[in-house]
């Protein structure tokens, strides 16, 4: 996942953004406003995610330089990374991104610098600094994970049978000749006319 790529003639070892998307590390919005910034205080391309190389030293630049970075490019880089839905991320910064789409009733950004300076004010940090964090987070080495430890398997022991439930229900007898026990009279019924 490291990509070699040409900057200022000199070979430095990078990682794509793709790349780092791809083993999970997702931008918070100051680390995309500092990628926005260095992308446009050295405009070489159109910026995508597919495009981008971060250097060790915080750099930012485009693996094909065809094409002109524009305003629209940045905005749409900006709402690729931050998607709707994504926290924390403040109804200005979505506004300017708006705006730099040309998508809401707003001049536009007379330029990549009025742009950088409208993004300026959602900056944490120095950009490289912000972007050199980016890249030592994501060249973070996974948690290694010790191979399984082999078991000898065990006999399965089927659970015990549980006994069947006794029935709640009354049980009925056949009906069959019945034994009618009768008093004896008393005296006075016993005197019939």
């Amino acid at each position: 996942w490291v990509v070699s790529c040409t900057h200022d003639a000199h070979t430095m070892l990078t990682i794509a953004l793709s790349h780092l998307r791809g083993r999970g590390v997702r931008l918070e919005t100051h680390e995309a406003v500092a990628l926005a910034r260095e992308l446009l205080a050295h405009p070489c391309g159109i910026p995508t995610p597919e495009n981008i190389c971060l250097g060790s030293d915080g750099s930012a630049s485009c693996i094909s330089t065809a094409g002109m970075t524009s305003v629209v490019d940045i905005a749409d880089l900006l709402r690729a990374l931050l998607p709707p839905g994504t926290p924390n991320v403040p109804a200005p910064l979505r506004y300017a991104i708006a705006r730099g789409l040309g998508v809401v009733e707003a001049p536009p950004f007379a330029s990549l610098n009025e742009f950088s300076n409208t993004l300026a004010r959602f900056e944490k940090g120095a950009s490289r600094d912000v972007l050199r964090g980016v890249l030592q987070r994501g060249a973070r080495p996974s948690r290694p994970t010790a191979p399984p430890i082999a078991e000898v398997p065990r006999p399965v022991t089927p659970p015990a049978p549980v006994p069947a439930p006794l029935a709640t229900s009354s049980t009925v007898l056949p009906l069959g000749p019945r034994l009618v026990v009768r008093k004896p009279a008393s005296s006075s019924e016993s005197s019939l006319p």
